[in-house]
Parts: C-alpha cells; sequence; structure tokens
C-alpha cells in the first residue's frame, strides 16, 4: 500500500497529510506558504547597484546641461562677482581731480519754557579746492 506525504515548507521532510505540525521542525504544514529565502546584505547591494547608478548618472547628465545654458551660467557670473559693476562712462574717461564737497545737515529740536516743541534743520555744503 502506497502512502501520501505532505513535504514540509520549512525543513522539506516528509509530514502525514493530517498532521497540523511538522514533526521535525514544528513548522505549521497547512499553511500555504513558503518561508521567504534569506537575502544577504551583499545580494541587497548587488540587485540596487544598477539603480543607484542610473540615478547618478541621470543627475550628472542634468547638471551638466544646466552648467551649460546660458542663463544659469550668466546667474553664475552674478553670483559670483566681487567688485562692482563699473559705469562704462566712468572707465573710459580719464579720471579728473575735482573739488571735493562736504555735506552737513543738522536737525534741531528745542522745548521752549511754555512746552511748545520747536524742530528745525539746516543743510551746509563746504567746497575744498
Amino acid at each position: 500500500m502506497t502512502s501520501i506525504y505532505r513535504l514540509c515548507p520549512a525543513c522539506a521532510q516528509e509530514v502525514d497529510l493530517k498532521a497540523l505540525h511538522c514533526p521535525h521542525c514544528a513548522c505549521n504544514t497547512q499553511a500555504d506558504y513558503w518561508p521567504a529565502p534569506t537575502i544577504s546584505a551583499l545580494q541587497k547591494i548587488r540587485a540596487a547597484l544598477p539603480a543607484v547608478l542610473a540615478v547618478g548618472v541621470v543627475t550628472l547628465q542634468v547638471g551638466l546641461a544646466l552648467a551649460r545654458n546660458p542663463l544659469v551660467q550668466g546667474l553664475w557670473r552674478l553670483a559670483t562677482r566681487h567688485s562692482p559693476p563699473q559705469r562704462p562712462d566712468r572707465a573710459m574717461r580719464p579720471r579728473e581731480r575735482r573739488g571735493s564737497h562736504i555735506h552737513i545737515r543738522t536737525q534741531w529740536s528745542v522745548e521752549g519754557p511754555d512746552g511748545r516743541l520747536e524742530r528745525g534743520q539746516k543743510e551746509s555744503v563746504i567746497e575744498s579746492h
């Protein structure tokens, strides 16, 4: 007489069809699943490596395309400029000696004995040659 057995999903040993648990490893034999295979860290890295490299290549290509864009180059020049731009009319004209002007602005406020507040200002220009 032939007997029919079920293979244990965990240890692959023969188990009676009516048994709920494997007598060898105590695994549930009635479950319709196989245990998940164990994956090492190296296998995970190898599996993820093509995606990581693809993202890096795409990022590099986008960065290079942006760097070649004239608008981005102009903005980069503006952001890295250290000295203020010179006006062309002053750059072309020889520097001439001019007199200097000193502007003095004074402001005052006085409270009188009757509590009235008076304010004023005066502007003076001093020229030197």
